[in-house]
This record gives C-alpha cells, structure tokens and sequence, in this order.
C-alpha cells in the first residue's frame, strides 16, 4: 500500500508514526514499566529521560570504577531523568562499600515523581534521606553548596538548539536537547565548588552533537576545571566521555 503514496508521504508515515503510537501510549495510559539491572521502575507519562544511552552511561561509570579501585563514593546523577544511571550504579556496586551515596537531581518533577514511585515498588523508599537524596533543580541550581561528590556522572541533553520553538518535541526527543549549551555552561561554571578533592564529572556526549574540541573548549572556560576526552564505546564510535577535574 506505501507503494501507492508520494514519496514524500511515505517518508511522514514510515518516520512519524512509530513516535506518535509512543505518544499516544504515554498519554493513554500505556503501562510504562520497564526493568533494568534488576530495578523495576514505574515512569509517569510525562517523565523523560528512559533511553538506552542511560544503561550504557551507568555501564561506563560502573568500569571506570571497578577498573581504578574507588570505593566510599558520593555519586551525583544529574539531570537525572527517572534515576537509571545512579539506581543501576547503586544495586552494581553497592556491596563492599563502593558506593556510600547517590544523589539525584532534575529540573523535572514528573521525573522525580516517577524515581520514588520506582524507589517505592523496589522496596527501597527507607533508604531516602539516607543512601538516596533528591532534588528538583536546574542543573546545581538549587543544590546546597554544602553537597560535595565524587563523581558527578551524567548523558547530559547536548543537541545545541537555538529555539525550542522551531522544532517537534515529544517526550523521547526533549531530553535531549540543551539551548545554547545552557545545561552544560550552567553545571561546568560551577561545578568545582561541588567536587571533593579528587572528585570528577564523567559525561557521556556524543560527537554529532557536540565535538570533543568543542566540549573540552566549553568546560575549560572555567579555569578551575581541566578535561580528558576517552572513547566510550567500539560500536559506537560517535560517543566519548569527557572526564574533567578540579586543577
């Protein structure tokens, strides 16, 4: 039947309608429960940030931190869409006293709402206040100066846009897009203040969004702040870790 349509209307229908069944599942009350590393999570309709760069980013972490003997870790999952990345590096290395803390932090409450209900049918909700900390905040915002971490980890929203406005949004795409780098100009200008002594940011990018000379010229502009790039992935070669330190 695609064969009877204008090119143009094929290319709408093949492109366009995957998303809008996604859409409309989320709006219609679609069961959005998922399971990764043995978490189940409960994601509400209108939160964002389930992507599978989310596993690969905890993954990354998870080495980086096995490989380099860390332990007694106070984590920061920012911009930290429905917790993958922090819950899936608490239940990895939680044994051993690897990880001591992890905080959560996003601008959106949908987002939140969704972790504790995640935190809930886990079992884990006790633990609130103590191993876990939340917080709804644009960027570091709106968390206390106080708050120091170890690593601060991260798959940031880096597609550059100018104007929100110019482009279709839905609730798998606006996770990934940062206006004129704000998010990153907005954590890399004060991060420092948040590291522990050693403490460092590992953000996932992704060089079709965002060039590796572009990030590290873009982090360094605080002259607090020195940045290694590293290969994230052999299959997929586009993503990097910017690893970036207090001087």
């Amino acid at each position: 039947m695609l064969k009877l349509l204008s090119p143009i209307f094929r290319k709408i229908i093949i492109w366009k309608f995957p998303r809008l069944l996604r859409d409309c599942a989320r709006v219609f009350g679609y069961n959005n429960n998922f399971t990764i590393g043995g978490i189940t999570y409960k994601t509400d309709p209108c939160s964002v940030g389930r992507t599978p760069l989310g596993e690969l980013t905890a993954g990354g972490a998870i080495q980086m931190i096995k490989e380099r003997g860390l332990r007694n870790l106070r984590v920061l999952d920012i911009a930290c869409g429905v917790g993958t990345i922090g819950l899936t590096i608490y239940t990895k290395l939680k044994e051993d006293s690897v990880i001591k803390e992890v905080v959560f932090a996003d601008i959106n409450i949908f987002n939140l709402n969704s972790l504790r209900r995640t935190l809930a049918i886990n079992n884990l909700s006790d633990l609130e206040g103590k191993c876990f900390h939340i917080y709804l905040s644009d960027a570091l915002k709106h968390i206390p100066k106080t708050e120091k971490f170890d690593i601060v980890v991260s798959n940031p929203p880096n597609f550059f846009i100018q104007d929100f406005l110019n482009i279709e949004m839905s609730g798998s795409t606006l996770g990934r897009y940062s206006r004129d780098w704000s998010f990153h100009k907005s954590v890399y200008g004060e991060v420092h203040e948040y590291l522990t002594t050693q403490g460092e940011v590992w953000f996932l990018e992704n060089s079709e969004a965002i060039k590796e000379n572009e990030a590290k010229f873009l982090i360094e502009e605080n002259p607090n702040l020195t940045c290694e790039i590293k290969p994230a992935s052999r299959e997929r070669r586009s993503l990097y870790w910017t690893v970036t330190k207090k001087k």
